[in-house]
């Protein structure tokens, strides 16, 4: 009897920084989260990638959609169009890269300034 075991490697990439505005302490993470395989399961894509300001959710994007989105209505209306067409470059940029070499996503990544 032979068994075949499938593995779905999920890695999540964390990277944050603090910001001080105005005299305030703001916190800034992206995750980044890419599966090994795809699954066959609603909402689960091969891709994600997410920024949190203050642990709520400013911006999505997915290997589905393909698009970076705002999440929070002020920056809908206060960062123009080419901002998101860069920034949806950018999260397509790193899609490739993490599928090119699946090894660069073992690891969590920090930043705190």
């Amino acid at each position: 009897l032979i068994w075949t075991k499938m593995f779905v490697i999920a890695v999540l990439v964390l990277v944050g920084t603090g910001l001080t505005v105005n005299s305030e302490t703001h916190s800034l993470h992206y995750i980044y989260t890419a599966l090994s395989k795809p699954v066959s399961l609603p909402g689960i894509h091969e891709f994600t990638a997410m920024g949190l300001l203050d642990g709520r959710m400013i911006d999505y994007f997915d290997s589905e959609n393909q698009v970076k989105v705002p999440r929070q209505e002020w920056m809908r209306e206060r960062l123009p169009a080419d901002y998101w067409d860069r920034g949806t470059q950018s999260r397509k940029s790193k899609h490739l890269l993490l599928l090119l070499h699946p090894g660069l996503g073992n690891r969590s990544i920090t930043q705190e300034k």
